[in-house]
């Protein structure tokens, strides 16, 4: 699971490391179970493949990247008391909270893909300040 990933998420290969024309596979087209699902970035951060691709070197998970990859949260509820860091990337979910600057926010609905924009950014659209 992706929080079983996270866990370990240094087994998994570093986004530098991989040489351009690698194949890194969504989950849900895995066949062999020995797909690249995963990369660790090298903002140390385990993102999730979200479409099927060769990797690129100017196409790093991070910013920009959106419809390739998504951040794992990593140890997060998404409650008041344990609110998740907002990360560009992420995909958000209603009725979690997240935290960014330093400000909390409720998500009002799910996004169902990666948002490059953060919560301050997206306000009654997808999030609301706490």
């Amino acid at each position: 699971t992706d929080q079983q990933a996270v866990q370990v998420k240094n087994l998994y290969p570093k986004w530098s490391d991989l040489d351009d024309g690698t194949q890194l596979t969504r989950q849900e087209d895995a066949v062999t179970g020995m797909e690249i699902t995963k990369v660790l970035g090298d903002d140390g951060k385990l993102y999730k493949v979200i479409s099927s691709h060769q990797k690129q070197s100017n196409y790093a998970p991070g910013s920009g990247t959106e419809s390739l990859f998504t951040v794992i949260d990593e140890e997060h509820a998404g409650t008041q008391n344990d609110p998740i860091p907002w990360s560009t990337n992420m995909i958000s979910y209603n009725g979690k909270y997240y935290t960014y600057n330093g400000v909390m926010y409720k998500c009002i609905r799910d996004s169902g893909i990666a948002l490059q924009y953060t919560p301050d950014q997206l306000l009654d659209n997808y999030f609301q300040t706490v």
